[in-house]
């Protein structure tokens, strides 16, 4: 750092710059990492969602293969 007395005025106020400029740099830092939570988050969401749907659509698939299966149908009744 410069060679100016401990405690100057100067000193103090270049100080308080870097804290400032640090300080913003940090919170926009956190904004951005926050940004990207979010849209990460709400990507996690959509997956979610969309794999809870094809469980059940693969739930009904299965069972209909089950009734299929257990009885001896003809293809014109397994079409109704």
């Amino acid at each position: 750092m410069l060679n100016m007395p401990r405690g100057s005025t100067f000193q103090l106020r270049w100080q308080r710059s870097l804290e400032a400029v640090f300080t913003g740099r940090v919170f926009a830092f956190c904004r951005t990492v926050r940004t990207r939570r979010d849209v990460a988050q709400a990507a996690i969401e959509q997956l979610r969602s969309d794999l809870n749907e094809v469980n059940l659509l693969n739930s009904k698939l299965l069972y209909t293969n089950k009734i299929f299966k257990g009885k001896n149908l003809t293809e014109n009744q397994k079409i109704k």
